[in-house]
C-alpha cells in the first residue's frame, strides 16, 4: 500500500455488539444481489441526511457478506481527483488483490484541481486508469464489492465523470455500495430505468418505535417509558443522531424537556442538553479545543492551560462524545463536524474575548513543535498577522533545504495580501512563486509593489539582497518573454548586487546570468555561470534548490555540447543531490526526469524514456508547475512517434497547448510546436506542417534565433527534405552548421551534418554527402546518439546504406540499419503480395505484428460492430478502441474499417 495514505480510511467501522439490528434493510441490500453470471445490480445507493445510521446498516450487511469487501471512508480532503482515485484503487485492492499497479501508472500524469493547470483532456488519464482497473477486476473472476462511505464529501466533476464511466462499463463481478447524504451525479436515472440499482432512503432508515426502544435500552443503556418512546419518535422523526443526542442528554440528567424543540435538534441537543450536562472541566476543555481541526494530548494541554489532555480525549472517544481517533495509534483525534460547530457557536456566545487567546496558544505550540503551516493559520486567526509573517520569514533561513521551498510556497498563499504588501521579502518571494506558476502579469505587479515599500518596510532581518533578487526575477521573466534587452540589463544588475557573499541567493542569479550568456552565443560563459550555481548548492551556506534550477540548464547544454553520457551523469548526480535535500519528488526533480526522457530517447531506449517522462509529468502536475509539465510532455512525444502512436502524441500536444494558452513562455511554446511539426512530418502531412511553419514565421528566420528554438528549426530542415525542396534545405542547413560550429555544439553539429548530407545526396553531390555522414556518425556515436540517424527513414536509409557500403563506421551503421528494419511497417502493396503467396500468412510473418488485443478489435470490426459496441464488449473505452484501430490501419496500410476488414480476411488474420 502507498505509505502516504491514511490506512484507517480503508478499514470499515467496527460494529458494536449492542447495535440495533436492521434486518429488513440488510435483506433489502442482499436479496437477489447474486445471479448465475455475477451481480444482478451495479449499485446500492443509501442516501439520507446526516445521522440516520447509513454506515451502520452497511456495516451490518458487510459482516454477513460471503465475499470480500473493499471499503473507503471519504471526506472533503478527498475531493481532489488524483487523491480520490488513489484511495479508490487501494479500496478495490482490499477486495481484489490481483489488481495491478499498472492502473495507477496509467494515471501518472495526474489530474489537477487547479484551474490554472488544467489541460484540454484532463479526464483522459482517469479513463486509462479505470479501464485497466475494471479489466483487472473482470479478469479476477471473483465477486468484488466496493463500499464508498460519505460520497457527498466528493463532488469534483472529474470524480463524478469517472464514476459514471465506471458504472457504464462495470464488469458483472463488481458491485458498488454508495453511502451519501445527497445523490451523486452518476446518471442514476439510467440505472433506475434498467433496474440496475437498489435504493435505501430516509424513510427506510428512520427508527421505528420498537427500534427506538431497543436503542435506548441496549445501545445507550438509558431505558425510557413507552410514552416517552412515542414522543421521541414524533419529535425526532426517527433521526438516529438526534435520538443519540437525546439519550446522552437524559443520561447526563437533563430530562425530557429539551426533546420537544425539533428546530434545535443539532445545536439544541449539543449545546443545551449534552454540553451543559457535562462536568465543568470537560465542558471548558471542549469549548477551548473546538478551535482545533485536529487534537492531540500535548496540543490540548497547551491550548487549555491544563494537563491530562490525552486522557480526556480517550474518555470522550470511549463514551461516544463525538470524538474519533485518527489512525490506529490514538494520538490524534477530531471532533464530529456538527459537534465542533456547536461547540464553536457556544464558545463565541459565552467567551468571545477568549477566542483570540486560544488561537495564540495554538500557534505558539505549533510553532515550537515545527508545524509552520498550522502555526501561521492560527496566528492569522488570532489577529497576529505580523507574527504569522515572522514565522514565514524565519523559515527563510532554511529556504532551499529539506523541501522547505514548497512549504514556503504554500505558506505565502495563506498570508493576507494586505500583509504581503507590508513585507517586501515575502512579496518578492511571492512574485517568484507566481512566476513558477505561470502568472507572469502578477510577477511584475508584485515586484513593483516590493520596490515601492522597501524604504518603509520593517527592516530586512535576513539580509536578503532584495534589489538584486528583484532584478533576478525580472531577468527570469525576460527569458520566458524572449526580451533579450531586459534579460541582459537585469541579469547584469543582479550579478552586480548579489555576490558570492550572499551565497544563499547567488545560485538563482547565476542561472539567469547563464541564460543571458547562452542567448548571446557565449556558451563558455553560460557553462561557467551554471556551474557556479551548482557548486554553490554543495556549499554549506549555499542554496540547494537554486542549484537544482541551474543544474538542469547545465545538463541540457552538456547534452548538446558533449552528448548523452555527460548530460546523464550530471542529471543523476543532481537527482541524488535533490534526494539528499528533500527535493527527490519535487518539481525540480521533475525537470531532470524530463531531460532523462530526452536522453534515453536519443539513445533509442524507449521504455526508459517513457518512464522518466511519466514521472516528471506526474510530479509537475501535482505541484502545479505548468512549464515543467510542458517540458516533460514535449519529451514524451518522441517515443510516441517512434512507436507510431500519433493520435496519442497529438493528444499530449493539445493538452500542452491548452496549458500554455494563457502563458507567456515562448521557449516552451516553441518546444511543443517543434514536436507538433515533427509528428505531422512523421505522418507525412507535409501540407499541415508547412502551414504551421508559416504561421510561426520560421521561413527566413535567421540562425541567431536557433538557441531556445532548436526543435522548430530542426522541424523546418526536415520539412524541406520531406517536401523535396533540397536546395532550400541545403542553404538553411549550411547556415545552421556554421552557427552551431562556432558555438561548439558538437551534437547539434552532428545532426545538422546528417541532414545536410541528405540534401547533398539528393542534389547529386554524393562525395560531399559521404564526407558529412562520416563526420556525423563519428561524433554521434561518441556522444551516444542513435535516433537522429534512424527517425527519418525516408532519407536516412539511403545514407546509411551508402555509408555501410563504403565502410564508414561499419558496425555502427549496421546496428542503425538493423534498428530501422525492426521498426519497418509493410506497405499495402507488400501486404497484398504476401497474401497472394502460396504459403499461408500469419501475423508472425510481419515485422510489426498485430497484438492480441488488436486481433480482438479487428475480429469485432469484421463482424460489423460499431466502435462503441466493441468498447462495451471488450470493457474498454471508446477512445481506446479508436486508438487500436489507428494502430491496425497503420499496420495494414488502410484508411478505414471496410478496407481493414477486407485486408484481414485476405491475409487470414480472422475467420471467414
Amino acid at each position: 500500500m502507498n505509505t502516504s495514505l491514511l490506512r484507517t480510511k480503508l478499514i470499515p467501522p467496527s460494529l458494536k455488539p449492542e447495535t440495533v439490528p436492521r434486518e429488513e434493510l440488510v435483506a433489502q441490500i442482499e436479496d437477489g444481489l447474486i445471479g448465475p453470471n455475477g451481480f444482478t445490480r451495479k449499485l446500492t445507493l443509501i442516501c439520507a441526511p446526516a445521522g440516520f445510521g447509513k454506515s451502520t446498516v452497511v456495516s451490518q450487511w458487510m459482516n454477513r457478506a460471503d465475499y470480500r469487501v473493499g471499503y473507503l471512508a471519504l471526506d472533503v480532503e478527498d475531493n481532489v481527483p488524483e487523491r480520490f482515485w488513489v484511495y479508490f484503487f487501494e479500496a478495490v485492492r482490499g477486495a481484489c488483490e490481483s489488481v495491478r499497479d499498472d492502473a495507477l501508472t496509467a494515471m501518472s500524469s495526474g489530474v489537477s484541481a487547479d484551474p490554472g493547470t488544467r489541460t484540454a483532456d484532463e479526464f483522459e488519464p482517469i479513463e486509462r486508469f479505470l479501464t485497466l482497473l475494471l479489466n483487472d477486476i473482470f479478469d479476477s473472476c471473483q465477486p468484488v464489492v466496493l463500499v464508498l462511505d460519505d460520497v457527498h464529501a466528493v463532488s469534483h466533476e472529474l470524480i463524478s465523470r469517472g464514476m459514471r464511466f465506471a458504472l457504464r462499463n462495470q464488469p458483472p463481478n463488481l458491485h458498488i455500495v454508495a453511502v451519501t447524504r445527497v445523490e451523486p451525479k452518476w446518471e442514476l436515472n439510467r440505472l433506475r430505468s434498467r433496474g440496475e440499482m437498489v435504493e435505501i432512503g430516509e424513510p427506510d432508515l428512520r427508527f421505528r418505535t420498537s427500534e427506538i426502544e431497543v436503542f435506548f435500552r441496549d445501545t445507550m443503556n438509558c431505558p425510557v417509558a413507552r410514552d416517552d418512546v412515542a414522543s421521541l419518535e414524533s419529535e425526532s422523526e426517527g433521526w438516529i443522531a438526534g435520538l443519540k443526542l437525546a439519550a446522552l442528554s437524559i443520561r447526563a440528567g437533563g430530562g425530557m424537556e429539551g426533546l420537544r424543540r425539533a428546530r434545535h435538534l443539532v445545536h439544541g441537543f449539543f449545546s443545551e442538553q449534552v454540553i451543559d450536562g457535562l462536568p465543568a472541566d470537560i465542558r471548558d476543555f471542549l469549548f477551548s479545543t473546538s478551535i482545533l481541526s485536529r487534537l492531540s494530548g500535548p496540543l490540548c494541554n497547551a491550548v487549555t492551560g491544563t494537563t491530562g489532555g490525552a486522557d480526556v480525549l480517550a474518555r470522550l472517544e470511549r463514551e461516544n462524545y463525538f470524538v474519533s481517533a485518527l489512525g490506529g495509534d490514538a494520538v490524534w483525534f477530531r471532533y464530529h463536524s456538527l459537534f465542533r460547530d456547536a461547540l464553536q457557536t457556544r464558545l463565541r456566545a459565552t467567551r468571545p474575548d477568549s477566542v483570540a487567546d486560544l488561537h495564540r496558544r495554538a500557534y505558539l505550540w505549533y510553532d515550537q513543535n515545527g508545524h509552520r503551516e498550522e502555526a501561521v493559520r492560527h496566528a492569522i486567526e488570532a489577529g497576529e498577522t505580523d507574527r504569522a509573517a515572522e514565522i514565514v520569514e524565519r523559515g527563510l533561513d532554511g529556504l532551499g533545504d529539506t523541501g522547505n521551498t514548497l512549504e514556503t510556497r504554500r505558506l505565502l498563499t495563506m498570508i493576507p495580501d494586505a500583509l504581503l504588501h507590508r513585507r517586501p521579502i515575502l512579496l518578492v518571494l511571492s512574485a517568484y512563486f507566481a512566476f513558477l506558476a505561470g502568472r507572469y502579469d502578477d510577477v511584475e505587479n508584485r515586484l513593483i509593489a516590493a520596490e515601492n515599500i522597501v524604504p518603509s518596510s520593517p527592516g530586512n532581518p535576513k539580509k536578503v539582497p532584495l534589489k538584486g533578487l528583484i532584478a533576478t526575477i525580472r531577468a527570469m521573466a525576460a527569458v520566458f518573454s524572449g526580451n533579450r534587452e531586459e534579460l541582459d540589463r537585469n541579469s547584469a544588475i543582479a550579478d552586480r548586487l548579489i555576490t558570492r557573499s550572499a551565497s544563499r541567493w547567488r545560485g538563482l542569479t547565476c542561472a539567469v546570468v547563464g541564460d543571458a550568456a547562452l542567448l548571446r552565443g557565449d556558451i563558455v560563459g553560460a557553462i561557467g555561470a551554471y556551474t557556479e550555481a551548482c557548486d554553490l548548492g554543495f556549499d554549506p551556506d549555499g542554496n540547494p534548490y537554486f542549484a537544482l534550477v541551474a543544474g538542469v540548464k547545465l545538463a541540457r547544454l552538456l547534452l548538446y555540447r558533449k552528448g548523452t553520457y555527460a548530460s546523464e551523469s550530471l542529471c543523476r548526480r543532481m537527482l541524488a543531490f535533490a534526494e539528499t535535500h528533500g527535493y527527490g519528488s519535487g518539481e525540480r526533480a521533475a525537470a531532470y526526469h524530463g531531460l532523462l526522457g530526452q536522453i534515453h530517447s536519443e539513445r533509442g531506449e524507449i521504455d526508459a524514456a517513457v518512464e522518466y517522462c511519466r514521472r516528471g509529468i506526474a510530479i509537475a502536475e501535482r505541484d502545479h508547475v505548468a512549464v515543467i509539465w510542458c517540458w516533460c510532455v514535449a519529451h514524451m512525444v518522441r517515443p510516441l512517434i517512434i512507436r507510431r502512436r500519433f493520435d496519442e502524441a497529438h493528444d499530449w500536444i493539445r493538452r500542452a497547448e491548452s496549458v500554455l494558452a494563457d502563458s507567456v513562455a515562448p521557449f516552451f511554446e516553441s518546444l511543443i510546436v517543434g514536436w507538433k511539426i515533427r509528428v505531422l512530418l512523421a505522418e507525412r502531412d507535409v501540407t499541415r506542417a508547412e502551414a504551421l511553419l508559416t504561421e510561426r514565421r520560421l521561413f527566413g528566420l535567421r540562425e541567431e534565433a536557433f538557441i531556445f528554438r532548436e526543435e522548430e528549426f530542426g522541424s523546418l530542415a526536415r520539412f524541406f527534405l520531406l517536401a523535396g525542396r533540397y536546395l532550400e534545405g541545403s542553404e538553411l542547413l549550411g547556415r545552421y552548421l556554421a552557427y552551431t560550429g562556432r558555438l561548439g555544439l558538437t551534437t547539434f553539429t552532428a545532426e545538422i551534418e546528417f541532414l545536410l548530407a541528405a540534401a547533398s545526396y539528393h542534389l547529386g553531390r554524393p562525395i560531399e554527402a559521404r564526407s558529412l555522414v562520416k563526420s556525423a556518425l563519428s561524433n554521434g556515436r561518441e556522444a551516444g546518439y542513435r535516433r537522429m540517424f534512424v527517425d527519418d527513414a525516408s532519407f536516412s536509409r539511403v545514407l546509411l546504406e551508402d555509408a555501410h557500403a563504403h565502410r564508414i563506421e561499419p558496425e555502427f551503421c549496421a546496428s542503425l540499419l538493423a534498428e530501422m528494419n525492426s521498426e519497418y511497417v509493410a506497405t499495402p502493396t507488400e501486404i497484398r503480395d504476401r497474401a497472394r503467396a502460396p504459403k499461408p500468412v500469419s501475423v508472425t510473418d510481419w515485422c510489426e505484428p498485430l497484438s492480441e488485443r488488436e486481433i480482438e478489435v479487428l475480429t469485432a470490426v469484421t463482424t460489423g460492430l460499431t466502435n462503441q459496441e466493441i468498447a462495451d464488449t471488450l470493457f474498454v473505452s471508446h477512445n481506446t478502441v479508436k486508438w487500436h484501430l489507428a494502430r491496425i490501419f497503420g499496420k495494414l496500410g488502410v484508411d478505414n474499417r471496410t478496407h481493414a476488414a477486407a485486408e484481414a480476411r485476405r491475409l487470414g488474420l480472422v475467420a471467414e
